[in-house]
């Protein structure tokens, strides 16, 4: 909304848009397993909700914790959720 207030022409997108926009660039050129999409989508439902998401989000809400929190999340993705969680964020302010 502020892009948009400070230049017209900057599209206002709804949420699930910003977020959707924010992941094809996040994880453009790369490969996941069935269990790394299986966290993504979990990640993308949250972002939609709160469009910002910490390692703290991990092993507080269920839709995380229900499925092993950030160990098991860290561990599905090699050790680089941290730097994809990062990349979201940075995705989603852009």
């Amino acid at each position: 909304m502020v892009k948009h207030a400070a230049d017209e022409q900057q599209p206002l997108y709804t949420a699930e848009e910003r977020i959707n926009l924010a992941f094809a660039r996040a994880t453009a050129g790369r490969t996941f397993s069935a269990e790394q999409r299986q966290w993504l989508d979990r990640i993308r439902a949250h972002l939609i909700e709160n469009l910002s998401i910490g390692r703290e989000d991990f092993d507080a809400l269920p839709v995380f914790t229900r499925a092993g929190g950030w160990r098991r999340a860290d561990t599905v993705f090699y050790g680089q959720l941290s730097e994809l969680l990062q990349d979201f964020n940075e995705a989603i302010a852009a």
